[in-house]
């Protein structure tokens, strides 16, 4: 084999093992991925929240789990200075909150958390949204000489997925308009529960007022 034809042959070969090792992010799907902790990818949700009008977003949710929050109080404490037990009707409200692993801005998570909304709801049909308020009335039984309340234990749904950015047209993200945000997980209040009665004997100054 001359010189000359050698050369080609290597410059074959080497031109394969470059392909062969290319990057994801620049696969020949024409996806740019970065991960949603990166710098990058903050950016990349950053700059299409606000700008909706050429860019959507939409949440592909690979996996669903619920489970039970922590234990809090709701409502009022009730003291019961008599021997008897007593049952007291409590009214309660409980609003609980969401929480995600993007360190994107306020207004950017609005955009991003509706995606990710329509995501959860439509593949695991279920009620899961930004936030969740629950009023209910329930009977709370208190011992005599005793405080009680009522504790709630919300549950909570955490979805773990990709988020799909596109852009109408090339962007000065590294020259793409279609990216793919890894590893988003956000944790919303189903709006179930459940609801806990709980009480302790009255301490010394309480106790002195029991009869």
């Amino acid at each position: 084999m001359s010189i000359r034809r050698m050369a080609i042959a290597c410059s074959g070969a080497l031109a394969g093992i470059m392909l062969a090792t290319a990057s994801p992010a620049m696969a020949s799907t024409g996806w740019t991925t970065y991960a949603a902790d990166s710098d990058k990818g903050r950016t990349v949700l950053e700059v299409c929240a606000g700008s909706q009008a050429v860019c959507s977003m939409t949440y592909d949710a690979q996996s669903y789990q619920t489970f039970s929050g922590p234990e809090h109080p709701v409502g009022d404490s009730v003291y019961n200075y008599t021997s008897q037990t007593e049952t007291h009707s409590l009214t309660w409200s409980d609003t609980v909150e969401t929480s995600d692993t993007l360190e994107v801005s306020s207004s950017a998570k609005v955009t991003i958390w509706g995606a990710a909304e329509v995501g959860v709801n439509t593949t695991y049909s279920r009620t899961w949204g930004k936030s969740s308020t629950v009023s209910e009335s329930d009977s709370l039984p208190v011992p005599g000489c005793s405080v009680a309340w009522l504790a709630r234990a919300a549950e909570m749904g955490t979805a773990t997925g990709n988020i799909h950015v596109h852009f109408a047209k090339h962007t000065h993200l590294d020259g793409h308009r279609d990216f793919i945000i890894t590893n988003a997980v956000f944790t919303a209040p189903t709006g179930a529960g459940s609801i806990i009665a709980r009480s302790r004997s009255m301490n010394a100054s309480e106790s002195a007022s029991c009869s």
